[in-house]
């Protein structure tokens, strides 16, 4: 039953029978470009002008098409027009998040990562930014909601063994609520998500009434482990209204945010998320449902 209608369909179908807490609001991110520098050289771009969504994307060497990225919630890329992609990310995936609320996400990641001679290895040796240009007109109207640029090194099963996500969003916080841009780190062996650095967002909005785009950048120095992020908000014309440096020392404990921790390589990708907040009744019920059906696929197997 999970394998056929998959996670959120279960989610859904108890949400409608236990009841929302809070209201959940669908926004639709909106990406114009999404580009990779290595070294000095731009390795990849993907400008969303060929009206397929990802999966597919720039040939970019591979023979075949359909096989630019690996997805994850490819129901969330909704369309590709006129050198836009748009995303619904409550058509995604679900998962619990540690408050035991509901992340339903929409996430692609460029593929070729794990040969060193392709140009699409980003290593410890390398300098590289990853760069992604969005639209303004959508923005996260509930906490926990996002999109962004990601770095990840995680992969369950893959020999690279890593554990970090690296992201840099448009986003509303987990529990404040608060729209801002923020940096923030991952840990999937530890278990931890930390907050790097936050910079509020509507205030600059607001003081620059003419914004249209936002470009969200990940970047590493050659020979390092060290990742820093910056945005750079930009008017109709692509005139700069704003830029800033976000730090990577962890306000938290102190720790600087970095990656290949026993990795080699990590991944470019974007995503976008929201969440649906559910009630005490439906995290229960979902939870028991979940447990039926990892039982249940137990007894297939043996």
């Amino acid at each position: 039953m999970f394998k056929k209608y998959g996670l959120k369909a279960v989610v859904t179908g108890v949400v409608l029978m236990t009841g929302i807490s809070g209201a959940q609001a669908t926004f639709m991110p909106v990406l114009d470009e999404f580009w990779v520098v290595k070294n000095g050289v731009e390795v990849f771009r993907d400008s969303f002008s060929d009206g397929a969504v990802p999966a597919s994307g720039p040939e970019d060497g591979i023979t075949g098409s359909g096989v630019t990225y690996t997805m994850t919630g490819a129901a969330g890329m909704v369309s590709e027009s006129l050198g836009k992609l748009t995303m619904d990310p409550s058509l995604g995936v679900a998962q619990f998040n540690p408050e035991g609320n509901i992340n339903i996400r929409t996430e692609a990641r460029r593929q070729r990562t794990t040969n060193p001679a392709s140009s699409a290895f980003l290593g410890a040796q390398d300098s590289f930014s990853v760069n992604t240009l969005y639209d303004l007109s959508s923005l996260p109207e509930v906490a926990a909601s996002g999109f962004g640029v990601r770095l990840e090194d995680f992969a369950p099963g893959n020999a690279n063994g890593g554990n970090d996500v690296v992201l840099l969003e448009v986003a509303r916080g987990r529990t404040s609520g608060t729209l801002g841009i923020i940096f923030s780190d991952i840990d999937f062996g530890s278990g931890n998500v930390e907050t790097m650095d936050f910079v509020s967002l509507q205030g600059l909005l607001d003081s620059n009434p003419t914004a249209e785009q936002i470009q969200l950048t990940l970047t590493k120095n050659a020979n390092t482990s060290e990742v820093a992020g910056f945005f750079t908000i930009f008017d109709g014309l692509g005139g700069v209204l704003h830029t800033q440096l976000l730090d990577n020392i962890g306000n938290e404990n102190g720790d600087t945010l970095v990656i290949y921790e026993g990795e080699d390589f990590t991944r470019a990708g974007f995503s976008a998320r929201t969440q649906v907040i559910v009630s005490e009744p439906a995290t229960a019920a979902i939870l028991l449902l979940s447990a039926f059906g990892l039982l249940t696929a137990k007894r297939r197997r043996s």
